[in-house]
């Protein structure tokens, strides 16, 4: 995980998902193993794409905090490394399909598959995280208030089916525009 998001470190970071992702398992190795292998390399990539989805989602939560500044060429690495997994992780399900049968059930094809829509989604609807504009993102609580929060808004009733279903519609437009 990243300890700091200035350039270099996010840079090293990038560079370092890019050789582990190479490190990952070659499913080309033998027929008998094929399907262990490809297995493998699902989890292999399972584990960099959460990595990269959390450190993007940290980098976020600090520059919208206010404790760090937004820098446009630590959003470029990321959207860089994003689609670079992103490239790997789709043709790799698609071969998982295609060799589901064989191979009976691969263990982390559906966790891959989640991941990598929201990848997609992350990717398709991208902001800049921008600093809060309201203090109160910026304010650190102790741990008594932070849990009486949680608490608070996990009694909140849901939103209005009609509110829900125009968000939903509003979601569906965005994609069909693009």
């Amino acid at each position: 995980m990243i300890a700091t998001f200035d350039v270099e470190s996010v840079q090293r970071f990038a560079k370092d998902l890019t050789q582990r992702r190479a490190n990952c398992p070659d499913e080309s190795h033998g027929e008998g193993e094929y399907c262990s292998e490809l297995d493998a390399k699902m989890d292999c990539r399972l584990k960099l794409g959460t990595e990269l989805r959390n450190a993007i989602r940290d980098w976020a939560m600090e520059v919208f905090a206010g404790r760090i500044g937004f820098e446009p060429q630590v959003e470029r690495i990321f959207l860089v490394s994003l689609r670079s997994e992103l490239a790997e992780v789709q043709p790799l399900l698609s071969i998982a399909r295609k060799y589901e049968t064989p191979c009976y059930e691969f263990k982390r094809y559906t966790e891959l598959a989640r991941l990598a829509g929201k990848l997609q989604f992350l990717l398709d609807y991208w902001v800049s995280p921008k600093k809060s504009v309201s203090p109160g993102a910026r304010v650190a609580t102790s741990e008594e208030a932070d849990r009486e929060i949680r608490e608070r808004v996990k009694d909140m009733p849901p939103l209005p089916q009609m509110l829900a279903d125009k968000v939903r519609l509003r979601l569906r437009r965005r994609r069909r525009s693009k």
